[in-house]
C-alpha cells in the first residue's frame, strides 16, 4: 500500500472505533518524519514540508481502540509501580511475565523488591494490571527457602486517571478478552515454569551465557582514578565474568560426573540382580525337576518365605491418594531435592573458601621458611667471613678500606631497607599499643553504660533516690526499739507525757521484750516529684517552635543521632511512616517503610531519604521526609534535654 493511499477510506467508514481527526497542523521543519510520532499526528504534513508537492489526505495515527501513542504522547508516561517481588526472581523471568501481558517499552529495577515498568500503549498496561496483580510469585535461587509473595502492580495517579478515561472511550471486543486469556494462558505457563527447580530461561544467544554475582560488583567507580576508571572497571568485569564462566562450566563437568556415576552405580545394581534371580531360578527349577513340583507351587516347602516386619508396612501406601494429596507429596520431594542441592552447592563453596584459604597459609609458610634459610645462610656466611678475618689482607682488598665512597654506595640500599624495617616495627607497636588502649576504653565504657543503666532499673524499682546533692544514693532503712520509738514520739509530739519505764521481764516476756527490740518503725521517705504530662508537652512543643518553618532550613539541621536508637526507630518511627504511606498512597508498602527504616538506621541525610521515596511519591516525598525529619529532630533534642519522650 503506498504512502498516499494508506487510509483512504477511513472519513466514509461507519466504524465506531475510529477517532475524530483533530485540526491538521502546518508541515514545518518541527514535525517529524516519522509516521506516527508523538510530534506529528500526520506523516504526510511532514512529509510535505520535505518536499513533496502533492496534496496529502489527512491520515490518523491511531484509533480510539488502540488509543497507543497518539493520545498518550509526552502528555501521560504509561508507567506502572511492580512491588512486593518474590525473593530470587531475576530481572529475566520479570521481565518475561511482563512482555507476556504486552508492549513492554523497558523495565527499572531499583530494587530487588520493586521497580517500575513502562508500557508502549494503555491496553498493555490495562491488561498487566488485570493479570499480574496479586498473582503468587515463587521465590527461586538461592532464596527458594523464602515464602511466596503476591505480585503488586499498580498505576500511580495521573496514569490511572488516564486510563480511566481511556476505559470510558474504549470499545470493548472480542479481540480484547482474547488477547487477555492469551495473556493469563503465558503467565500462568511462565509461573509452572518458575516453579519447576531445573527450568532455565533461554537467553539470548548473542549474550555469553551467565551471569555476574551480584556480590562480584562491589568495586565503586569513584576509588579509580578518572583517566582510568573506564579501562579498569573493563578488565575487572572481564576478568569476573572469565572466573564464572570457568566456575560455571566446573559444575556442569562435576554434575555430569556425578550424573554418570549414578548411571553406572544402578548398573551395576541391575546387573548384580539379575545374576542372582537367574542363579536362583536355575537351582529351584532343577529341585523341582528332581522332585517332581514346580517352583511356582505355592505349596512347595522349597520355596522361600518373605519376611516383612511391622514396622515397615505403610497402610497410607495402600490407598490410592488424591491429586491434592500427590501434589503435596511431590512438593516435598521438591523441597527435599532443593534443600540437598543448596546444601551441596553450601558445602562445595565451603571446600573452594578452606582450599583458598590453606594455600594461603601454605604460601605464608613457605614464604617464612624461605625468610628463615635465608637468615640461617647469611649467618653462616657471616661467620666464616668474620672467623677468617686477618686486618692486613683487609685493608688492602676490603671496599671499606679501598673506596669508602663506593662502600656507601652499596650500603645506602640496605641501610634504607633495615630503617623502614624498623620504621614498620615501629608503626607495629604504636597500632597495638593504640588498640590495647582502645580496647581498654571500650571496656571502661561498656561498664560505666552497664552501671549507668542498673542505677536507673534500681531508681525506677525504688532501691535508690535522689539525695540533696542530685546524685543518687542507697535508701536506709533504721530501726528503734520500743524505749527509742516512746522517747522520739514524746519530744515530737505533745499527746504522749513520757515514755513509759522498763519493767522487768516476768516468765515468758523475755522474749518478748528482745522482739519488740528488734522491730522498729520504717522512716517515712519523700521521692522527688517528676514533671507532669502538661509540662512534657509544653517542653516539646516549645522544641518543635525553636524549629524553622522553611524546608531547606529545616532539612540542614542535623539530629542527635546518639539519643535515636534502635528501640524507638521500631517502636515509633516504623508504624509512623507505614500510616502516612499507607494514607498516601492507598495501601501498604512494605518495601517502601523498609527503605526508610534502613536510612533512619544509616543515619542518612535529609536530601538522602527525599532521594530514596522519590520514585515512587513523587510529588509527596519532600512533604512526607519533612514531617519525618522534625519528627526525629524534636524526639533527639528532647531526649538529649532529660524530657521523656
Amino acid at each position: 500500500m503506498s504512502r498516499r493511499g494508506h487510509g483512504s477510506n477511513w472519513q466514509g467508514s461507519d466504524s465506531p472505533n475510529m477517532a475524530p481527526l483533530p485540526p491538521r497542523p502546518r508541515g514545518g521543519i518541527g514535525s517529524s518524519n516519522h509516521y506516527g510520532h508523538s510530534a506529528s499526528p500526520y506523516s504526510a504534513s511532514a512529509h510535505f514540508a520535505y518536499g513533496d508537492r502533492r496534496s496529502p489526505a489527512p491520515q490518523p495515527t491511531c484509533a480510539a481502540s488502540s488509543t497507543s501513542s497518539c493520545s498518550v504522547g509526552a502528555q501521560v508516561a504509561l508507567t506502572v509501580f511492580v512491588g512486593s517481588i518474590s525473593p530470587g526472581i531475576s530481572d529475566a523471568w520479570l521481565t518475561k511475565l511482563l512482555e507476556a501481558c504486552g508492549n513492554l517499552g523497558s523495565l527499572r529495577r531499583a530494587s530487588k523488591a520493586f521497580g517500575f515498568a513502562e508500557y508502549s500503549d494503555p491496553d498493555s498496561v490495562l491488561r498487566a494490571i488485570q493479570v499480574l496483580h496479586g498473582r503468587e510469585l515463587p521465590s527461586m535461587g538461592a532464596e527458594a527457602s523464602a515464602a511466596p509473595n503476591r505480585l503488586l502492580v499498580k498505576a500511580d495517579e495521573r496514569t490511572k486517571r488516564f486510563l480511566d478515561q481511556y476505559q470510558q472511550t474504549r470499545v470493548a471486543s472480542a479481540d480484547h478478552k482474547a488477547r487477555e486469556s492469551r495473556a493469563l494462558s503465558a503467565v500462568k505457563d511462565i509461573v509452572r515454569q518458575m516453579n519447576d527447580p531445573n527450568a532455565e530461561i533461554v537467553l539470548d544467544p548473542s549474550k555469553p551465557g551467565y551471569v555476574v554475582p551480584d556480590h562480584l560488583k562491589d568495586l565503586p567507580p569513584e576509588e579509580l582514578p578518572e583517566d582510568q576508571r573506564a579501562t579498569v572497571l573493563s578488565e575487572i568485569q572481564q576478568f569476573r565474568q572469565a572466573a564464572a564462566a570457568r566456575d560455571a562450566e566446573t559444575r556442569r563437568r562435576e554434575a555430569e560426573f556425578e550424573r554418570q556415576r549414578a548411571m553406572e552405580r544402578a548398573r551395576r545394581a541391575h546387573l548384580q540382580a539379575a545374576a542372582a534371580s537367574s542363579s536362583s531360578s536355575s537351582s529351584s527349577s532343577s529341585s523341582s525337576l528332581r522332585n517332581g513340583r514346580s517352583a511356582d507351587d505355592p505349596q512347595s516347602y522349597r520355596r522361600p518365605l518373605d519376611f516383612h516386619s511391622a514396622s515397615s508396612y505403610d497402610a497410607k501406601a495402600d490407598i490410592a491418594r488424591q491429586p491434592e494429596e500427590a501434589d503435596q507429596v511431590e512438593e516435598q520431594q521438591r523441597q527435599g531435592r532443593k534443600k540437598a542441592a543448596a546444601a551441596a552447592d553450601a558445602e562445595r563453596a565451603y571446600l573452594v573458601r578452606e582450599r583458598q584459604r590453606l594455600a594461603h597459609w601454605e604460601k605464608e609458610q613457605d614464604k617464612e621458611q624461605a625468610e628463615n634459610a635465608k637468615w640461617e645462610r647469611d649467618g653462616v656466611a657471616l661467620l666464616k667471613r668474620w672467623s677468617d678475618w686477618r686486618d692486613d689482607t683487609a685493608t688492602r682488598k676490603e671496599l671499606f678500606y679501598t673506596d669508602r665512597q663506593r662502600w656507601r654506595q652499596l650500603r645506602a640500599p640496605a641501610r634504607k631497607r633495615e630503617e623502614q624495617a624498623d620504621q614498620r616495627d615501629r608503626a607495629a607497636e604504636e597500632e597495638e599499643k593504640a588498640k590495647a588502649q582502645q580496647e581498654t576504653d571500650n571496656f571502661l565504657a561498656q561498664q560505666a553504660a552497664e552501671m549507668a543503666k542498673l542505677a536507673e532499673r534500681q531508681r525506677k524499682s525504688g532501691v535508690l533516690v535522689q539525695s540533696q546533692g542530685g546524685t543518687l544514693a542507697p535508701i536506709k532503712l533504721s530501726f528503734a526499739n520500743k524505749a527509742d520509738a516512746g522517747d522520739t514520739a514524746a519530744t515530737s509530739n505533745g499527746e504522749i507525757g513520757g515514755a513509759a519505764p522498763n519493767k522487768p521481764a516476768v516468765l515468758g516476756e523475755a522474749e518478748e521484750d528482745q522482739q519488740a527490740k528488734r522491730t522498729g518503725r520504717l522512716k517515712h521517705i519523700k521521692l522527688g516529684t517528676t514533671m507532669s504530662e502538661e509540662e512534657n508537652k509544653a517542653k516539646l512543643a516549645q522544641i518543635e517552635q525553636s524549629l524553622p518553618n522553611e524546608t531547606a532550613a529545616l532539612f540542614a539541621q542535623e539530629p542527635k543521632w546518639e539519643y535515636v536508637d534502635e528501640a524507638l526507630i521500631q517502636n515509633k518511627y516504623r508504624p509512623w511512616a507505614d500510616a502516612e504511606i499507607e494514607e498516601s498512597l492507598g495501601e501498604k508498602v512494605e518495601e517502601l517503610v523498609s527503605v526508610v527504616i534502613q536510612g533512619l538506621q544509616v543515619h542518612l541525610q535529609a536530601k538522602g531519604l527525599v532521594e530514596s521515596v522519590e520514585p515512587v511519591l513523587a510529588e509527596e516525598a519532600e512533604a512526607f521526609v519533612e514531617k519525618l525529619w522534625r519528627l526525629v529532630i524534636v524526639d533527639s533534642l528532647a531526649a538529649a534535654k532529660g524530657i521523656p519522650i
